[in-house]
């Protein structure tokens, strides 16, 4: 799978972000699923470590379109990890908390990307402009980030 196919993929997964249409895994496992595997399939097309094209993964403002930068990222962590390891140069608890901070920011990247979907309905309870009494139901959609 080319860098220009990847993004592509991960922009058409974002899109599902963006329109709050991404499956439940327990409402709906089949469709949840569907797109597990096709994650899966796409990440272990990525690029490998220390090649340049993995610089070209995109990464978009949702938990779906970033997610391919998450793994890229995660792989690095993981990979830097056995090289620092394997040097011998750093103590083991010093390569441990290197490792852990690198961790801890990919996910503080991850989660900064997520957009929160909400639905809200309740009464409604007041006086129009003219003084009369209003009462009823209102209903609305929002989205947000997480900070």
């Amino acid at each position: 799978m080319s860098v220009d196919e990847i993004n592509e993929f991960l922009e058409e997964v974002h899109k599902v972000s963006v329109k709050g249409s991404m499956p439940d895994p327990v409402e709906d496992p089949e469709d949840y699923m569907e797109i597990v595997n096709q994650l899966k399939s796409v990440m272990f097309s990525m690029p490998k470590y220390k090649n340049g094209d993995r610089e070209l993964i995109e990464e978009f403002p949702s938990l779906l379109g970033s997610f391919g930068k998450l793994f890229l990222r995660l792989e690095d962590a993981y990979l830097r990890l056995s090289e620092i390891g394997g040097e011998g140069e750093m103590d083991p608890e010093e390569v441990i908390r290197e490792h852990a901070f690198e961790i801890a920011i990919t996910v503080f990247l991850y989660v900064s990307k997520a957009i929160v979907h909400a639905d809200s309905e309740g009464p409604v309870t007041g006086f129009t402009s003219s003084g009369t009494p209003l009462v009823g139901s209102a209903s609305t959609k929002g989205k947000g980030k997480l900070s």
